[in-house]
């Protein structure tokens, strides 16, 4: 059966629908939207037209994101409400093509999540002992070379012709709306955030990753993210080069600043946590992501408290909230990403966590007392608490208790 067969399948619909439903990160008004398109003969006659080879894609939306606290932006394309749920429903349809990805591929694959990689080189004796490359792909999903790409596509779908024009179709398409209301033409092949880009990055890179399965080599890829470890100065330079090899024929280059080879003992940063051997902590650039989001937050509440719509106390309780939703989500709400479900059970140390309290604890003062001095903690910690406030520490030496809401 081909993909578009299966999309067709309502049966494969239902499963997709449960499978958001059950997801941690589709709030339920975003999964009414889906079933309502899914379960709708407009959706079967969409499919349908895209089976005959109509193409009817509206071009993505082109706007900058920014990355976080760096101040870099990047390019993304945004595309229209259906459209976009017609390319979710074919990259979950893909899934069943999942076999041709090596056991240390963790991006974007059901059952499999970044926890799984840190747990697994957690769970290796010896790693304080071993030599660590850490990189990371420069520019990845913007840079796969679409005919290169389109190789391995005809190869996997051979048997798919109909799929496979649609691939061809889309990865010459290149097209995309800019926000000044022009449409372009020179889009890259692979357009970041629209969904197939998941299994694009995954398939361009399998190669490398069977090679590194196939001779046992403690390694991990999560998207452009790339971690091995080896016995010997000599073994990591030898793999290092491979993958240099390997870059260079896929035509894509590393972040030189982010490649590194560290010597046994080393401590370093995987997908936002950092290892020291075993012992894991919260990465210092994941804290630095924290504190900015904190601080734009704070930031946004005092211009609301200087305009006189909050008085001292709910700016608090505003502040309380956000770090509330920020770390815990409603942790008895599957919908939501949590720290208590994710990042708690991963660490064996709490550096990065006192980093962290510390950090919402300023602002919670700041934003109740209007100060960055010490005149903040006029501000206890026993009216922050009676508000809401509760310490990532505390929770984490309390994460075994089973009522969750004694927490909260």
């Amino acid at each position: 059966m081909g993909v578009f067969d299966e999309m067709l399948d309502m049966e494969v619909r239902e499963r997709f629908l449960a499978y958001k439903d059950e997801s941690i990160s589709c709030k339920p008004e975003e999964v009414d939207a889906l079933r309502s398109y899914f379960l709708s003969d407009q959706c079967t006659a969409d499919i349908l037209r895209l089976k005959a080879g109509d193409y009817y894609f509206d071009p993505p939306m082109q706007f900058a994101r920014r990355k976080s606290h760096s101040g870099k932006k990047r390019l993304v394309y945004s595309l229209k409400k259906e459209n976009l749920m017609l390319t979710q429903l074919m990259t979950f349809a893909l899934r069943k093509y999942d076999s041709v990805f090596s056991k240390n591929l963790y991006s974007f694959r059901s059952g499999r999540r970044v926890a799984d990689l840190i747990m697994r080189l957690k769970s290796v004796p010896g790693l304080r002992s071993k030599y660590i490359l850490k990189t990371d792909v420069r520019s990845y999903g913007d840079s796969i070379d679409g005919a290169l790409l389109l190789g391995q596509l005809e190869a996997l779908f051979a048997d798919d012709s109909e799929i496979m024009a649609f691939f061809r179709w889309l990865l010459n398409w290149r097209t995309y709306r800019h926000p000044s209301g022009g449409i372009f033409h020179d889009g890259p092949a692979v357009m970041s955030g629209v969904p197939l880009t998941s299994f694009f990055e995954n398939l361009y890179l399998s190669e490398m990753d069977w090679y590194f399965q196939e001779k046992h080599v403690l390694y991990g890829r999560y998207a452009d993210d790339i971690v091995l470890y080896a016995n010997t100065e000599e073994q990591v330079e030898e793999y290092k080069c491979y993958i240099m090899e390997v870059m260079s024929r896929k035509k894509l280059s590393l972040h030189e600043e982010k490649s590194m080879i560290l010597p046994p003992g080393s401590t370093v940063e995987v997908l936002g946590m950092k290892l020291t051997g075993r012992a894991v902590d919260i990465a210092d650039s994941s804290v630095d992501k924290i504190r900015w989001k904190l601080r734009l937050r704070a930031d946004r509440i005092m211009r609301r408290k200087k305009r006189g719509e909050l008085d001292d106390e709910e700016a608090m309780r505003r502040m309380i909230f956000y770090a509330r939703r920020l770390f815990f989500g409603g942790v008895a709400n599957r919908h939501e990403l949590n720290w208590c479900r994710w990042v708690l059970p991963l660490l064996s140390k709490t550096d990065g966590l006192r980093k962290i309290d510390a950090a919402v604890q300023f602002n919670i003062r700041y934003v109740g007392s209007g100060k960055k001095s010490d005149a903040r903690y006029r501000v206890r910690f026993e009216k922050m608490h009676e508000l809401g406030y509760r310490s990532l520490v505390n929770v984490y030496y309390r994460r075994f208790e089973t009522d969750w809401s004694t927490l909260f």
